[in-house]
């Protein structure tokens, strides 16, 4: 039987920069690798195909495969969006790999993906608007007015987020959007975490074709500080106001994204908006 080094099993909501983090992580490796996008956590796993994404095409040490490939594999990256929080992203036993992908498996991590509620919903709400996926792809929708559906689920995976942050394991991972843009440090920590040396730091300027890229741009990487203030491109949103208005929804906010993001400025913004029609620059 086959060995897999490593299985990765990564959950975030769209627009949670998820693709973005799974090919900056795939460039790190060297060796036979695969990646299955966008999974709905039914298909028979054995049967699974490699997608492409940039990280193959940069790293000459990384070797797409195919999973049923008669080989051994250094890392399988299994990606699933938009799912409950339970599940798809906890401990599997090693015989749930043996019976599903006929590979033994050394090592797993989970990996729960979080971007900040208010820039998530501006990222969001504007492939809504761009037609990045047909709607029946999207699930819940801004632009068809299932607000509280979607910060419903921001907010179980934001409270899953800091069970994992609490776990301090490495088969548990927590993983910040906008901590992983702006830190170094906090990107030499998920490597450490995953057991793997940072090599290609360059990769985190990719922005990948998987999932269209960004919201706001042609596939150009754009410094951090734009990636935090999307949300000014919505303020008068009344989706946006919604967001603010929730109090667990700021509380946790505030207790994860406290160090990289004024969540005060934000909600007294949109407040003024919403009163005043008061705009900002």
């Amino acid at each position: 039987m086959h060995v897999i080094d490593q299985v990765i099993r990564v959950a975030g909501m769209k627009r949670n920069g998820n693709h973005g983090i799974v090919n900056w992580i795939l460039a790190q490796y060297s060796g036979n690798a695969v990646f299955c996008n966008a999974l709905h956590g039914t298909e028979s796993l054995n049967t699974l195909r490699s997608d492409p994404i940039e990280a193959f095409t940069h790293n000459p040490l990384l070797t797409k495969v195919e999973l049923a490939s008669p080989c051994d594999k250094r890392v399988l990256i299994l990606t699933f969006e938009d799912h409950p929080v339970g599940g798809v992203i906890e401990s599997k036993p090693p015989v749930y790999y043996e019976r599903n992908l006929g590979h033994q498996v050394r090592q797993e991590s989970n990996l729960a993906i979080l971007r900040d509620p208010f820039n998530f919903f501006a990222s969001r709400i504007q492939a809504e608007l761009n037609g990045t996926y047909p709607r029946e792809c999207w699930g819940d929708c801004f632009s068809k007015g299932d607000d509280q559906k979607i910060w419903t689920k921001w907010k179980s995976y934001a409270r899953r987020f800091l069970e994992f942050s609490a776990r301090s394991s490495s088969e548990f991972l927590a993983v910040s959007y906008n901590h992983w843009t702006v830190s170094l440090e906090y990107r030499r920590s998920i490597c450490d975490s995953l057991g793997i040396p940072l090599l290609n730091d360059e990769e985190r300027k990719v922005v990948t074709g998987w999932g269209a890229g960004s919201s706001f741009n042609e596939g150009m990487w754009q410094e951090p500080s734009i990636y935090s203030n999307r949300w000014k491109n919505y303020l008068h949103h009344p989706s946006l106001l919604n967001a603010t208005r929730d109090e667990e929804l700021v509380s946790l906010a505030k207790t994860i994204f406290h160090d990289v993001l004024d969540v005060d400025e934000i909600v007294l913004c949109v407040a003024a908006q919403a009163c005043h029609g008061t705009k900002i620059n």
